[in-house]
Formats: structure tokens, sequence, C-alpha cells
């Protein structure tokens, strides 16, 4: 027998998009369901990074990731090494380095706790149909009616083609992987530190006080050969006079694809898009979780003003504003540093860039701290 019932909102995929947006719509009294076909907590493939202004946006949304998760670590900045010289780019926007299913979990835990909200996890969505301006959602021997919908299920949102959305053919195929590790001697320095190789980078994130993230993007051979924790463990021991550590692994590499900054679509058939359906990034500074945060929280915004008897295509076009104007200096500052790290012209200037400021700027303006100056705008420009 399939049960049946209606409910405000529905929130398909439950990790930080999704969670955040049911964290901000509890707080305005609007129930929620949150279903996800994964079991919480999960690993995930991620570079571990979250900038200042993620922080903010969830510590608005009522979690302080500074008390809720046991393994974090304040970050200044990040470190590039070209060969062995590094150098360092400042970033005062109080950005983090968090275990990913920690932070998860975080919010999946307070989600929990509020009044309205409920979760089912391991119920992948079946259909997707469209009534009017009101939606069912099947989930196994589960119906669902919704006045609302959001859509935070990942890349390759199934939830998406449920609505008959095809996205565009990525041009450029790069994949990643990240796996963990404890340091075992030395301290860690608290920069998101970039190794250049031949096919991909490998970005090395602190997570807490003896705990990292090791990540690898690039080619697929790249990053298949360097996924071997044999090899990274060889890699990490003959640069550990650079990086003034030694580690062992924790969790082996599990991998992710394709990691391109593409673009798809904030609003499909009335449904609000969020995260990395919406938008994915490479992860560069902590983009990638820090969009999904910010898209969540806007998407709830838009989702309350429906509820409060706002214009609905008004609300839709106001989240599509907002998703644009949340993205335009991330991805601006992700393309811009891509160059630098991939392109050999953009490694000759990257010395001019660090020693000039001109680097710590383009940050601050990805942060967001500085959205209005001259340097947002051209970084806004860039990711257009």
């Amino acid at each position: 027998m399939i049960s049946s019932r209606s409910i405000p909102v529905v929130i398909i995929g439950a990790s930080l998009a999704g969670s955040a947006a049911a964290l901000k719509l509890a707080q305005q009294g609007i129930p929620s369901l949150l279903v996800d076909k994964a079991h919480f907590p999960r690993r995930k493939a991620c570079g571990e990074g979250l900038s200042g202004r993620g922080v903010a946006a969830l510590l608005e949304a009522g979690v302080d990731v500074r008390t809720e998760c046991r393994s974090w670590a304040p970050l200044e900045g990040y470190r590039i090494f070209i060969g062995e010289r590094p150098f360092d780019i400042e970033d005062t926007s109080g950005m983090i380095g968090v275990q990913r299913a920690e932070l998860d979990a975080a919010l999946i835990s307070r989600v929990r706790s509020c009044r309205g909200a409920s979760v089912r996890f391991g119920k992948p969505v079946r259909s997707i149909e469209r009534a009017g301006n009101r939606y069912v959602v099947r989930m196994g021997d589960e119906r669902v009616e919704a006045e609302s919908l959001v859509i935070a299920d990942g890349a390759g949102s199934r939830s998406l083609a449920h609505l008959g959305f095809r996205a565009a053919p990525v041009r450029r195929r790069r994949v990643g992987s990240s796996s963990s590790w404890r340091v075992t001697r030395g301290r860690l320095s608290p920069f998101v530190q970039t190794f250049l190789g031949a096919g991909g980078e490998v970005y090395l994130t602190p997570t807490g006080t003896a705990t990292m993230n090791l990540s690898l993007l690039g080619e697929s051979g790249f990053v298949a050969q360097m996924s071997d924790p044999a090899r990274l463990s060889q890699w990490l021991l003959e640069r550990r006079a650079l990086l003034g550590v030694e580690c062992q692994i924790d969790a082996p590499p599990i991998g992710a694809g394709p990691l391109n900054t593409l673009r798809r679509a904030a609003v499909h058939e009335g449904a609000l898009v969020a995260g990395d359906a919406c938008e994915s990034f490479d992860p560069i500074g902590g983009m990638g979780m820090t969009h999904a945060v910010l898209t969540g929280c806007l998407a709830a915004d838009a989702v309350t003003a429906i509820f409060r008897g706002g214009d609905r295509q008004e609300a839709l076009d106001e989240y599509r504003r907002g998703q644009a104007a949340a993205a335009q200096e991330m991805r601006g500052f992700t393309r811009m540093t891509s160059w630098m790290l991939g392109s050999p012209v953009g490694r000759v200037l990257m010395p001019l860039a660090v020693s000039s400021g001109v680097a710590r700027r383009v940050a601050d303006a990805a942060h967001g701290l500085t959205p209005h100056s001259g340097w947002g705008r051209l970084v806004r420009a860039v990711g257009c």
C-alpha cells in the first residue's frame, strides 16, 4: 500500500545545501521533508575547506561549526608550491578546514532537532511530477505532495532529470579524489597547501590539530595513479621537509568527477536548485562547500517569501539573482586560480601577483569581503 501525505516543502538531497535550507525554513516555522537516497553520515570526496562567508551563513542558520564539529582548523590562506618554492596568499575571511562527514552530521543532527522538519534516508526518489504549482514526489511506497520543491542532490542530479532537465556536456573532464590523514610527527601549517604535478594538483587542507584532507584534482590518469595509498604515503614522505610533518592514512581515497566549474539551472519547472545541482566548482579555497551553504539558505529565503504570500515568480527571480551574485565572484576566483596553477604563463606571473598583494585582494573579493570594490568587479567579470 502506498502512503500519501502533504507537506509545504520537500528538499531532495540532505548534504550541505539541503540541510542549510531545512534549517532556515525551520527558523521560519515552515515544515519540510528532507530526503536522500544515502544514509548519513557518509564520506564524500571534497576539499573540506569552508570560507568565512560559508561559516557566517551557517551561523545565521543556527550552526556554529567551531563548537558543533570536533575536528576543524582555522586557515590563514593558500600556500602554492612551484617546485619547492612556496607562495603564500593571505585570506582574511576566517576560512576553516573541517571534515565533510562531520559537518554533514552536525547539520543533520540539528535538522532532526528542529520542530516541523523531518528526515528520510535511504529513500531514492522514483519520480517527480508537477501539477500546477505543486509537486508529487514518489519514494518507494511513499507519495508526498508539496507546495515547493528544493533540489540539492548533487552535480549528477537525477531529480532535475525527472523534471526533464538535460545538462550540457562537460567539455573538460577533470576528476578528483580525497583521503584523510593523521599527523604523526610535526605540526601542520594553517594553509591550504597546493602542489602542482604533471596532469593535476594535490591539495592539503588541515581539518584539525592533527588531521588533514588530501585531495587530488586533474586528468583521470593522474588521479588514478596518485590515488594509491602507498603512492600517496611515499609522496608525502618525500615532502616532509617542505611540509614539516609526517602522516599516516586514516581513510583511503574516494573519487568523484567530473569536477569542472559548470553552471546548470537555478530554477527549473518552478523548483529551486541549490548546491552542486545548480553549479559546481573545482575544490579551490572552500568554494564548493560555501556555495552549497549559501544557495541552500537563499532557496529557503525564496520559499519563505512564497509561503508568506509573496508572488511566486518574483521569489524565483530573486533566488536566481541571489545565486548568480553568490557564485559569480567564486567562479571568477576559481577560473583565475586554475589558470595560474595550470598555465605556464600563469605560473610565471604568480610570484608577482603574490608579492604585489593582487592575489590577496582577489581572494578577498571572491569571499565577498570587498564585494563592491574594483577587485570585486574584476573577479565578477572573469566569472561571467
